[in-house]
This record gives structure tokens, C-alpha cells and sequence, in this order.
């Protein structure tokens, strides 16, 4: 019948390093929780990362997308997080619609075209399911700072698995294999942005169903590319000192921060720590959204 939920709480409290120690079933009905629409959900215990990225090459530009100082950040409270980004099936079956703009698209490709007040809105609903009000689960978008913890899953490279770009492919769907002839032809364009795009632009790049790339150690997928990833924040300024649970200012209307890169990017776009921001109405064809779900 499942643990008593106090029981679960307390267990989700304790680091990945001391779950270890369970055995091997009561760890993998902690790790991956499966709610009532199907979604699968991977849990995020309390711990620490490193924020940020090193200045990178000027010809990144990536100053707009700006992930400096490097600063240690704490995550005090545990949350389960969406294995996968929200799918087209997903949001039909908690709104009872489809989102405009994705009228042909699968029912397990993500969910695109959702503003982030549509996505907030998707998170309200799920939770006022009666399935899931009756496990406790409260849903929201994650904040920036779990975001990038789950992306991460431990590492401090780049990307969920290290540096290699050429090792991207098996992770993300990027501009390099959602329509380009090979990836050697675009890493050919990567140190010259705006060739790259322009080659980007001819290679009728496009989304991908969700889950068919490599997961991270976390057990995440897609956290590098497919779509851009509503975050809960707003953009904050990140300072060289620690902090507890960040967010960004409290301020009704302001932009809003975006991870995780999408399927016409480049592998620069795509890296664990690149944040964009953007007006909370605004709909893109790149832009989706990942749950993170907590205890009432």
C-alpha cells in the first residue's frame, strides 16, 4: 500500500549519498513517482551546486544569457521533478485542450507554444486533480536554482555528462541533429554564431518526442535542448556569495527565466548554466515547461 506519507517526507529528506543505504525497492519508489496523468517524476533530495559558469569565448555572446559569479547555492528542501518536459497528451488531458500552434503534433512530443502564465495555469490544474490532491502533491514550475541542480545531477562540466560537444547528440535534441546533415558539418559553424544560424535556418530543424535521448545520472531527460523550460523566477542578478533556496525578485509581470536551450539551438545555448529570460506572455514555438512537485 505505499509508505505512510509522514514516513515518505522524512525519506526524501536525506541526501542521495544516505537513500544508498535502503533497499533496492523502497529506494526505487522514492527515486521515480508516477502520478495520476501518466507523468513521471524523479526526486530531487536536499543538497548543494555550484551556480554559474567561468566567463566563456566572446564568440559565444553569450553576455544576454549571463550565469556569472560562480556561487555555491543550497537546496534545502526536496521536490520530484519531471523525468520528462509536459507533453502535448499531458496538458490535453489536465486542461482539455490543446495549446495553439500544436494542433499536429504527437500526443508524447512536448508541449510548446505555453506562455508562462499558461504554464502556471497547466501546474494549478494538475494539482486540483483529485489523485493528486489526495497524495499531497502540490505542482509549480521549478525554480531556477532546482533547475539547474537537476540538470546538473551532480556534475560541474558544461553539460550532465562533461565538456565533450560532441557527445551532446546522445543527450539533446539541438540544431545539430533535429534536421542538419551531420554534425560535423555544423561544429563547423560553432565558433562563427551568426553562420551557424544562418545554416540553422536552412536545416528545418524541428521538436522531438520526449525521452528517446540518454537520460543524465537523475534519471532527466531532454534537460539540455528539445524546448526551452519555464522557470518559477524572475531573472536575479547572481552575486559570488552563497545563498539558501534563491529566487528571483518578487515582481508581478516581469520576465521570467527560461533553461535548458531548445531544438534550433546551439550546443552553447544548451549548457547546464545558459539562462535567457523573457516576458511571462509570450509564446515561441521553442518554449515549454517541466514540472517540479513538492508536499503540501
Amino acid at each position: 500500500g505505499g509508505l505512510p506519507f509522514s514516513l515518505e517526507q522524512s525519506l526524501c529528506r536525506l541526501s542521495r549519498e544516505q537513500l544508498k543505504s535502503l533497499p533496492a525497492d523502497l529506494l526505487a519508489s522514492l527515486l521515480q513517482v508516477e502520478n495520476s496523468v501518466g507523468m513521471s517524476t524523479a526526486l530531487l533530495t536536499p543538497g548543494r551546486l555550484q551556480m554559474g559558469v567561468e566567463p566563456a569565448p566572446q564568440n559565444e555572446r553569450v553576455k544576454s544569457w549571463s550565469a556569472l559569479p560562480v556561487h555555491g547555492v543550497e537546496l534545502s528542501v526536496f521536490c520530484w521533478m519531471g523525468a520528462t518536459e509536459v507533453t502535448v497528451g499531458q496538458y490535453q488531458t489536465v486542461m482539455q485542450s490543446r495549446l495553439r500552434g500544436q494542433e499536429d503534433h504527437a500526443m508524447d512530443q512536448p508541449c510548446i507554444s505555453a506562455s508562462w502564465h499558461m504554464a502556471t495555469e497547466f501546474c494549478r490544474q494538475l494539482s486540483a486533480l483529485p489523485d493528486e490532491l489526495s497524495a499531497g502533491r502540490r505542482y509549480r514550475l521549478p525554480t531556477e536554482s532546482e533547475w539547474e541542480y537537476g540538470c546538473r545531477a551532480g556534475a560541474a562540466t558544461d553539460y550532465c555528462f562533461g565538456d565533450d560537444r560532441k557527445l551532446l547528440t546522445e543527450y539533446a535534441w539541438l540544431c545539430y541533429n533535429s534536421g542538419m546533415q551531420s554534425i560535423e558539418l555544423s561544429l563547423t559553424f560553432s565558433g562563427d554564431y551568426d553562420a551557424l544560424q544562418q545554416q540553422t535556418a536552412r536545416s528545418r530543424t524541428r521538436v522531438h518526442p520526449v525521452g528517446q535521448c540518454r537520460p543524465n545520472a537523475w534519471g532527466l531527460y531532454d534537460m539540455h535542448g528539445n524546448v526551452w523550460e519555464w522557470c518559477r523566477d524572475t531573472l536575479r542578478d547572481y552575486t559570488a556569495e552563497a545563498s539558501v533556496d534563491p529566487l528571483g525578485p518578487d515582481s508581478s509581470g516581469a520576465s521570467r527565466v527560461l533553461r535548458g536551450g531548445g531544438w534550433s539551438n546551439s550546443a552553447g545555448r544548451c549548457r547546464a548554466a545558459c539562462r535567457f529570460t523573457f516576458d511571462p506572455g509570450f509564446v515561441w514555438d521553442s518554449y515549454g515547461l517541466r514540472l517540479s512537485a513538492g508536499p503540501s
